[in-house]
């Protein structure tokens, strides 16, 4: 069998049988599932295989039938080819994610250049376009990755240390701030991305394990890391579900499902939408009517089947989290609101109560739009003047990207509480959680009450004779053992617990935690 032939076997068997299996395991509903999680992990660990061998294997398979798939397709093969190549991409970028020892493998950088030399622009789709760009960030990772040199004598063998080159924050980064909300302190940083932080191309900066190469120490660097990853656990997959929306709606794909599936979360796509009116809440401030074309779902249906459908489906719920998206950039963060408009300036009570009724948004009274009463997420003044001229047709490409499930109160004041300790930097034991040096051991000191001068814990109900603890000061456990029901880790335990500021008792069940719990504050009477 020569070259040809043998390319052609493995185009055959990759269409067959490989594809099939590469869409199924890849697919939104499939890695969404509760139920499929654990099996679908296991799926992929075994595709990965002892020491990324059998991945290896699979996937230089998959290169070279998209490498021949590409090169000898026609215009009937191109639909087949876009599957195959963003199918592939989604496992590659899960195998990967789930098995982290391929960062260092340096067959997948191989095989992720053949595949992106062979894919043109028409077959790069935002979704494998997506998949291929976390896909290199991934190995790129691996790759800056120092490996330790070998020492001749084995008997001064020192510590690895692993050092991974780091673009900064803000104006410390070299190549200088990414966006508008790149910053190098969290309290000047927006808790929802802004549109120049989405169209960014850099990678957002994220502290790494060692807080020795973090741009700060002590607890200001512990509230910055908490801070900045909790932020990309939940703004970042946000961001690159707009991300995505925005290159669909610059290129016109008008081929692309209401549900979309974004790896790590769900997003449903509202389009044609524009902004009817604005009006105003004492309590919620100001608040627009976003009006869109109803789904797919419910077109052709009754006003009872359509009210049902949006009921069963609990989208668009009060305080869900959506984004405006423009094919012109301009991105507005908003959450769905009560859809109670207030009616101002009517004294007749019939004409009130009609006013009232044509004006409050509905999901399923029309047949072929839907509307919805929204509010600001975060206000920004340059975000009311934009909606303020903008309440009316536009030929603008506009669709409006929901999250479902996405709750802003889940995560806001959590972030927000850190960017206020971050300003204040006052956090109790701040020394024992984050010292300022990582090397140095922390010194947990006796409570303030016990370093008064003449004072003393009395332990006359552990000995049963009389004896003190005075912190700060040797202790002769020999007095205590004599007499006391404590075993030596008890007595132990209970005497460190008296003399620091600060006190961890563990132990299985039955040891008497508890039991030195409750004498603890006896020797403190």
């Amino acid at each position: 069998m020569d070259a040809s032939e043998r390319d052609e076997t493995t185009i055959s068997i990759f269409k067959d049988r490989t594809l099939p299996f590469y869409r199924i395991i890849s697919h939104p509903d499939v890695l969404s599932s509760l139920i499929l999680e654990s099996p679908v992990d296991t799926i992929y660990t075994f595709l990965f295989g002892p020491s990324g061998r059998r991945g290896l294997r699979v996937f230089r398979s998959t290169a070279t039938a998209l490498s021949g798939m590409v090169l000898g397709h026609s215009s009937s093969d191109e639909e087949v080819s876009s599957i195959a190549i963003s199918s592939s991409l989604a496992v590659l970028d899960r195998l990967i994610e789930i098995n982290q020892s391929a960062q260092v493998i340096e067959g997948f950088t191989a095989i992720v250049e053949t595949i992106s030399a062979c894919i043109p622009d028409e077959f790069m789709v935002p979704n494998a376009q997506q998949s291929l760009t976390r896909i290199k960030r991934r190995l790129n990772s691996g790759s800056s990755l120092s490996l330790a040199s070998i020492q001749s004598t084995p008997q001064n063998v020192q510590s690895v240390a692993f050092e991974l080159s780091q673009d900064l924050p803000g104006n410390l980064s070299n190549n200088g701030a990414r966006h508008n909300n790149d910053h190098a302190s969290i309290a000047d940083i927006q808790i929802l991305p802004t549109a120049q932080e989405i169209a960014s191309s850099r990678q957002e900066y994220l502290p790494l394990i060692d807080s020795a190469q973090h741009h700060l120490s002590g607890l200001a660097g512990l509230l910055d890391r908490q801070f900045r990853l909790l932020r990309e656990d939940t703004v970042g997959q946000l961001r690159e579900a707009v991300r995505e929306e925005i290159t669909r709606l610059e290129r016109d794909n008008r081929n692309v499902s209401e549900h979309q599936g974004q790896q790590g979360v769900r997003k449903i796509i509202y389009h044609n939408v524009r902004f009817s009116r604005m009006c105003a809440n004492r309590r919620k401030g100001l608040q627009v009517v976003a009006e869109f074309d109803q789904p797919l779902q419910v077109k052709n249906k009754s006003m009872k089947q359509r009210e049902d459908w949006w009921k069963g489906s609990k989208l668009l719920q009060v305080d869900s989290l959506v984004c405006f998206v423009s094919a012109n950039g301009k991105i507005i963060f908003l959450s769905v609101c009560d859809p109670i408009l207030p009616v101002h300036g009517r004294n007749d009570s019939n004409t009130d109560d009609k006013g009232r009724s044509d004006d409050t948004p509905s999901l399923f009274k029309q047949a072929n739009r839907a509307s919805v009463l929204l509010g600001l997420a975060e206000y920004k003044t340059e975000d009311v003047v934009w909606i303020s001229t903008h309440t009316a047709s536009s030929k603008t490409r506009q669709s409006l990207v929901e999250f479902p499930g996405v709750l802003l109160p889940s995560f806001e004041p959590t972030l927000q509480a850190l960017q206020v300790m971050s300003r204040k930097l006052n956090l109790p034991f701040a020394e024992i959680v984050a010292p300022d040096s990582p090397t140095s051991a922390a010194v947990t000191k006796p409570p303030a009450y016990a370093t008064k001068r003449g004072f003393s814990f009395n332990l006359d109900f552990l000995a049963g004779v009389p004896l003190t603890l005075k912190p700060g000061q040797s202790f002769d456990f020999t007095k205590l053992d004599g007499r006391s029901t404590l075993d030596e880790a008890q007595q132990f335990a209970v005497i460190q617990a008296l003399s620091t500021g600060l006190a961890l008792i563990q132990g299985p069940p039955g040891t008497g935690k508890s039991a030195l719990f409750r004498r603890r504050p006896q020797a403190c009477v």
